[in-house]
């Protein structure tokens, strides 16, 4: 039976080269930088710094996050302590990852200062897609800063249909992993866990055989065909797109679920996984986000593997 491919020569399931490049900024505590093949971002952490007193916390570190697109405007620094959103990309970008490493972050351990995250995009944007009705049960409303949290997907991190939500979903994936990477190499402020994130999408099976060019395995019947790592062109023709960010690390699993949950949920390497982050737009239906969920943790392990064996290259170049 002939396998699936893509355009690129990936299959299906296969994400792009994975590059990452720890200290890439000198002036920064830490900084990294991340790509899914073209697809890259460049993070900077620095931290714990003083803090303005109408942003300062009693009892934790203020975590500030700027996202600067490649092209266009960004929105203002995002805040641990904000609500509010202003409709550009950046800001909801920014927002979605507050509440991904906020419950990550010993942010407790440093009261009264400031971290400063800033995640540049050195991608083109993509084209704005269209949203579905299938966001209509989405929650609105503040994001949960628990842990593990228990709002995982928040409307106000997707775009409406008048939304200019440009940044295709491979680019917010990578600026997640550019962002973690960032803090570790500053290891000023610990992670409790390591989130990583990873994209998929739906692809019609016509419009992936016709007009992607892909390859169908042979003798199969299928409507839709998933996709990891999509394209900008793949994630054009998809009929619904994601986002996922799973945390790996000890014991972080181990909320409201028995030993044989937990167990499932292990990581590469034995760690345990947590999803802290989700989106998606377009339709879909409930076993298809199903089916995306659980493939997304199996990326995003596989992920956690390649960036832990270009860590170990890094740390001893460093030592040499």
């Amino acid at each position: 039976m002939a396998s699936s491919s893509r355009t690129d020569g990936r299959q299906p399931l296969e994400t792009r080269a994975i590059s990452t490049k720890l200290g890439a900024l000198s002036r920064a505590d830490g900084s990294a930088r991340f790509s899914f093949g073209s697809t890259s971002s460049l993070a900077s952490f620095a931290g714990p710094i003083e803090v303005r007193l109408r942003e300062e916390l009693p009892d934790r570190a203020t975590l500030e996050v700027t996202h600067r697109p490649l092209e266009g405007v960004g929105g203002q620094p995002a805040r641990f302590i904000e609500h509010k959103r202003d409709p550009t990309p950046s800001r909801a970008l920014e927002a979605s990852l507050i509440s991904a490493l906020t419950p990550l972050l010993a942010l407790s351990q440093h009261p009264r200062s400031l971290v400063q995250l800033v995640i540049q995009s050195l991608s083109s944007p993509c084209t704005s897609y269209h949203t579905s009705s299938s966001m209509a049960d989405i929650p609105d409303g503040p994001v949960s800063h628990l842990w593990p949290p228990n709002t995982i997907l928040s409307k106000a991190d997707l775009a409406s249909p008048s939304s200019p939500y440009a940044l295709s979903f491979a680019e917010r994936s990578s600026a997640l992993n550019a962002a973690s990477l960032a803090i570790l190499d500053a290891g000023a402020v610990s992670l409790r866990a390591v989130p990583l994130a990873v994209s998929l999408a739906y692809i019609p099976a016509d419009v992936f055989v016709d007009v992607l060019g892909g390859i169908e395995e042979g003798g199969a019947t299928r409507e839709v065909q998933l996709v990891v790592d999509p394209s900008a062109e793949e994630e054009r023709a998809a009929k619904s797109r994601f986002v996922f960010g799973w945390a790996f690390g000890e014991g972080v699993s181990t909320s409201g679920r028995g030993a044989e949950q937990d167990e499932d949920m292990e990581g590469e390497g034995g760690k345990e996984a947590e999803l802290v982050w989700a989106v998606s737009e377009g339709s879909f239906s409930k076993a298809e986000f199903d089916t995306a969920l659980e493939q997304s943790r199996v990326s995003a392990s596989e992920i956690l593997g390649a960036v832990r064996e270009q860590l170990r290259r890094h740390i001893s170049a460093r030592l040499a």
